[in-house]
């Protein structure tokens, strides 16, 4: 049973989840404890039909990626703190180029960062789809 305002929102990045997705939607439907809860999802730029899917539940609050506002802090202060703590030399070429990325929407933490921002309800937690 929906209450009309949650007591419970899950906070979900999405990218291209199809495979799982169905698997923790049922699950949430099935083991809920009893309380309303709805999934607030970020999308991250999905073309697996995961967006398509996730658009058609009623317990869903969705934002696709162009919905979205540019998070321009987000690599700023990637930058600020591997520049503060001298970390360049010891970062990984992928995260070297995380940090230079344009569009931080399509990182997880940016999404999740957004969400928490939309939360209404007295509790929140943040799950994966996989």
């Amino acid at each position: 049973m929906q209450l009309s305002k949650p007591f419970i929102q899950f906070l979900v990045a999405n990218y291209n989840s199809i495979d799982h997705i169905h698997i923790l939607v049922k699950s949430l439907r099935t083991y809920h404890p009893g309380v309303s809860y709805q999934l607030l999802v970020a999308d991250q730029g999905s073309t697996d039909g995961s967006l398509e899917y996730l658009e058609k539940l009623e317990e869903v609050k969705l934002w696709k990626l162009e919905e979205r506002p540019f998070d321009k802090n987000y690599n700023e202060n990637q930058r600020y703190l591997v520049d503060k703590y001298n970390l360049w030399n010891y970062l990984h070429p992928f995260f070297v180029k995380r940090t230079k990325e344009v569009d931080a929407r399509k990182f997880h933490g940016s999404a999740i960062n957004f969400l928490v921002g939309k939360v209404d309800a007295p509790l929140f937690a943040t799950i994966d789809t996989d």
